[in-house]
């Protein structure tokens, strides 16, 4: 089977996939994109982080997690907007973290772990 066909039918496979979890409720459609929300901000820690701040990696990883989740939730109507707090909460302390465990380099390593 040629590298085409291959890529069509995990193109098909992947839309299909996405309608019925849109179909079936928007749970579904939220766990699915946070999967891959956890995944894209993994390959992209793992491509920008070196070794020495890959203490970073969890704290990113959940952060985005977190802000994902509560604004999906926000947006279907399971929780109210005063539990958006968290996630200013949630920043803050991923800037106070890194300028506690790693003076070199913090100004760097945070924005890598706020942009991914």
């Amino acid at each position: 089977m040629s590298n085409l066909i291959q890529r069509i039918i995990t193109g098909v496979l992947f839309i299909l996939v996405i309608v019925c979890s849109l179909i079936w409720s928007p749970v579904p459609f939220i766990i699915l994109f946070l999967g891959f929300t956890i995944v894209a901000l993994h390959e992209f820690y793992s491509m920008v982080l070196n070794k020495s701040s890959m203490h970073l990696l969890a704290g990113g990883l959940i952060m985005g997690a977190v802000l994902y989740i509560s604004f999906a939730l926000y947006s279907i109507g399971y929780i109210p907007a005063k539990w958006l707090f968290v996630n200013f909460i949630l920043i803050n302390l991923i800037f106070l973290l890194e300028l506690l465990l790693d003076g070199s380099n913090a100004i760097r390593n945070t924005a890598y772990t706020m942009l991914g």
